[in-house]
């Protein structure tokens, strides 16, 4: 019975591996689906991962891994049918537009457009959100931060490098 179960237990995590069109969001978004899976959270995408392959690898591992560990982590206080967090990539005329969105039901202040840190230790933490920022502004993107309609949304708009779309033809 047990080399069923493991052999159950490849084929499940075989069938998670998730396939954008880009291997470090791949990476980042199955890691991430089968912890949610595994604390009852529900992730779901639609992710054209092409429209990302100008960033670095290192960079989608940190835009992506923080955006959803930081969901993830409100997530877990919530009941189980609030747990959920959904992601869009998508192009937009020379753009590529990153939607993430959680279940939220609290207040938050926000200082510079960016929350301030629920926890109490804040001398630690509020980074994620900044480094995020600072992340899609190296590459003179745009990031947005709201929470509305029991909604917590991070938009984000980065234009494409030219030499990306000229590749891509």
């Amino acid at each position: 019975p047990n080399a069923l179960k493991e052999v159950e237990n490849s084929v499940m995590i075989y069938g998670s591996i998730i396939k954008t069109g880009n291997d470090a969001l791949d990476v980042v978004l199955t890691e991430k689906s089968l912890l949610c899976n595994k604390n009852g959270i529900v992730l779901t995408y639609i992710a054209d991962g092409e429209k990302i392959a100008f960033m670095s690898a290192s960079n989608i591992y940190s835009l992506f891994g923080n955006a959803i560990d930081n969901a993830m982590e409100y997530l877990l206080k919530q009941d189980i049918e609030k747990r959920f967090i959904r992601l869009h990539i998508k192009g937009v005329n020379n753009l590529v537009s990153i939607h993430i969105e959680n279940y939220f039901d609290g207040e938050l202040k926000y200082d510079k457009g960016l929350p301030v840190t629920t926890k109490k230790d804040s001398n630690f933490h509020g980074y994620g959100t900044l480094s995020m920022k600072k992340l899609v502004e190296s590459y003179d993107g745009e990031m947005f931060i709201k929470n509305q309609d029991h909604l917590f949304s991070i938009d984000i708009l980065i234009p494409i490098p030219e030499k990306a779309t000229k590749e891509a033809v």
